[in-house]
């Protein structure tokens, strides 16, 4: 499904179904969509994270190495700046090339 493009929009609906009917876990809901590239689906499943309580996505995931692409969107610094990792990567002197985080250290 992921090699062929002309399935993308059938899984993306399918996605988009059972995330609907709770069906699936944010995680997953994350992932799959990043990977199908419905990156604005998936951008707002990682949004999840600002809300208060129960840990519903971890924030590992948005560095999967795969998920390149979905870094890429407009949403995703301020997203990190809203969940304050900008401001701990400022405080311990590291720095955002675009694709990854590197810290003194590291």
């Amino acid at each position: 499904m992921f090699e062929d493009a002309t399935m993308q929009p059938a899984a993306v609906e399918a996605v988009d179904r059972a995330w609907a009917d709770n069906e699936l876990a944010p995680q997953v809901a994350f992932v799959v969509r990043a990977l199908l590239e419905d990156i604005d689906g998936a951008m707002d499943v990682a949004k999840l994270l600002e809300h208060d309580g129960d840990e519903l996505l971890e924030v590992d995931l948005l560095f999967i190495p795969e998920l390149k692409a979905w870094r890429q969107h407009p949403d995703f610094m301020p997203l990190l700046g809203r969940l304050n990792a900008a401001a701990y990567w400022a405080d311990n002197d590291c720095i955002w090339n675009g694709d990854e985080v590197s810290c003194p250290g590291d």
